[in-house]
């Protein structure tokens, strides 16, 4: 008959490939035999981490801890799950006791280094992913991890070689492409494969860098979300197909992203000339005649991202927080929240009097476009971290952006505008987690501009 230790091990197993179904059986089974299993206790709790229900988690691995306090590893866990609830103090207090009990433990000093950063500790945050570093010099996330900290603190030159680390992570699309990296190399005759591998707002950012590329190559083919097709298209982007189709042979292959680093861009070098993508001339005249029969100061609001997103928590907002620019005399708020993306309560939107056409915007096949063509003759766009906010910015739309406390690299520290959109206003956070002061601020400041 196999013992605990060997049901264990098949459990192990399964969980490392993956099969995170049938981990879980086996561990709940030895449970039922020996309630006091630590190991299947803290593995459960990481499986159901991984399964996106972190109270379980914090409860499963409390129990695994109550059982071994001794064990790094449970703490840092334990840390984890709190981070994914936005209980930064918690996470801390348990990085911290892992690093206590073995403080060479590389993953704690990275772990650790991430709630700092979400808390605005920048310094404290870097010294962590540098002893990450010393401890395992290949540590691939940890690098990543640096490479967005650098840039957000506006350290270009180091900041792009760390971020590029990225690649090496499991699963990265640059593992997949048959063709070597492009470096910036000139060449007239070869084919260069760009293609974008993160969301739909760091594709409208990037996809500034196609006039330069092409200066170099002329024979470039851009892969990029299908949504995103249409404004592309309309803007006069060539060449361009969707992920979901087969790409062409190429000789070289480059990610959308590690175009600022080809370029060795800096803070006073990015190429920021724009509008540089246009809405569609045949939506204008529809939507300009429904926005003039609109009174007063006409506001784009939009609120949320991707959920999926790493740091969604901090970067989406509440409707309700909104609630100040509504009070404004002679504000208009327009609906501007992208569809499949969290949506309001129904008394929150009628409470803040917003303005949807969301029946008739953006069609499967037609993302993005009425919404450019609204935003065109809008006098402002008021958003959280958002595709929202870079789409206002490539158009060089007045838009003005709700930022948390320690916000993505893009839009560095400490300072009211954004050198990759002239005609962005950022509104940061004093105190993480709190919106009010920033929506006080910012309706003070629509407030004044209303007046004009």
């Amino acid at each position: 008959m196999p013992t605990i230790e060997d049901a264990f091990r098949a459990a192990l197993g399964q969980h490392q490939a993956g099969r995170l179904d049938a981990a879980e059986t086996i561990y709940r089974q030895i449970l039922e035999v020996v309630p006091t299993h630590a190991p299947a206790l803290h593995l459960l709790g990481v499986i159901a981490l991984q399964s996106a229900r972190p109270q379980e988690a914090i409860s499963l691995i409390q129990r695994a801890v109550a059982i071994d306090s001794l064990q790094p590893g449970f703490h840092s866990n334990l840390g984890e799950a709190h981070r994914a609830l936005g209980q930064l103090p918690e996470a801390v207090a348990c990085y911290r006791q892992a690093l206590t009990l073995a403080p060479d433990f590389s993953e704690a000093h990275n772990n650790l280094a991430l709630a700092l950063q979400i808390q605005g500790q920048f310094a404290a945050a870097r010294d962590h992913f540098e002893q990450a570093l010393r401890i395992v010099a290949d540590y691939v996330e940890a690098h990543y991890n640096l490479g967005r900290l650098l840039l957000l603190q506006g350290d270009y030159q180091r900041g792009w070689q760390e971020y590029g680390w990225r690649m090496r992570m499991r699963g990265h699309p640059s593992q997949n492409m048959p063709a070597p990296e492009w470096a910036g190399e000139p060449d007239g005759q070869r084919r260069l494969l760009l293609y974008a591998e993160q969301g739909l707002g760091d594709t409208l950012q990037f996809v500034r860098y196609l006039p330069l590329v092409c200066a170099r190559v002329p024979n470039v083919t851009t892969v990029v979300p299908r949504a995103l097709l249409p404004i592309l298209t309309s803007s006069g982007f060539t060449d361009l197909i969707a992920q979901d189709e087969p790409p062409p042979v190429a000789d070289w292959q480059c990610s959308l992203a590690s175009l600022p680093k080809v370029f060795e861009t800096r803070a006073d070098t990015i190429p920021a000339t724009t509008p540089y993508l246009h809405a569609d001339p045949r939506l204008i005249e529809k939507w300009q005649a429904r926005l003039e029969a609109v009174e007063g100061l006409k506001v784009g609001i939009a609120w949320q991202g991707n959920p999926a997103f790493y740091s969604d928590r901090f970067r989406s907002i509440s409707l309700a927080e909104f609630a100040p620019l509504a009070k404004v005399p002679g504000v208009r708020l327009i609906r501007l929240q992208q569809k499949g993306n969290a949506e309001a309560e129904p008394a929150e939107s009628d409470q803040l009097q917003m303005i949807s056409w969301d029946s008739e915007m953006d069609a499967a096949g037609n993302e993005f476009m009425d919404t450019a063509t609204i935003m065109a003759s809008l006098d402002l766009v008021i958003t959280s971290d958002t595709s929202i906010a870079h789409l206002a910015g490539a158009l060089g739309v007045p838009v003005w952006v709700a930022l948390s406390l320690a916000p993505d690299w893009r839009w560095l520290l400490a300072r009211d505008d954004s050198p990759w959109y002239p005609s962005m206003r950022l509104f940061r956070q004093t105190r993480l987690a709190d919106w009010s002061d920033v929506f006080e601020r910012t309706a003070r400041e629509l407030e004044s501009r209303s007046k004009e």
